[in-house]
């Protein structure tokens, strides 16, 4: 890993160790690609989730009358993130409960 690597490249790199072939479906190659073609679209929520975090996150020195998005778009936001995570550790080996 790159200390300098974006979050894009982080996923990329994070889809290119983990391994998706199913050990319980029917035809394991065929689910597997199935995933991934899932998961490689993802990467285009990510690149969305970091525009919105530069654009419309509390840092980066925004003014202070500079107005957020409505906090129905952090929770839906939040939701894919910790599923994405989730689905990563589950796959790494790691029991996931969410409390």
């Amino acid at each position: 890993m790159d200390k300098n690597w974006n979050l894009g490249q982080l996923i990329k790199n994070t889809y290119n160790i983990l391994d998706f072939k199913s050990q319980e479906a029917n035809n394991p190659e065929k689910a597997e690609n199935c995933i991934i073609q899932v998961l490689k679209g993802t990467t285009t929520m990510i690149n969305g989730i970091t525009e919105l975090r530069n654009a419309y996150g509390t840092g980066h020195g925004k003014e202070a009358d500079f107005v957020t998005l409505e906090s129905k778009y952090a929770r839906l936001i939040v939701g894919m993130v910790s599923e994405l995570v989730i689905f990563f550790l589950a796959t790494d080996g790691e029991d996931t409960e969410i409390v």
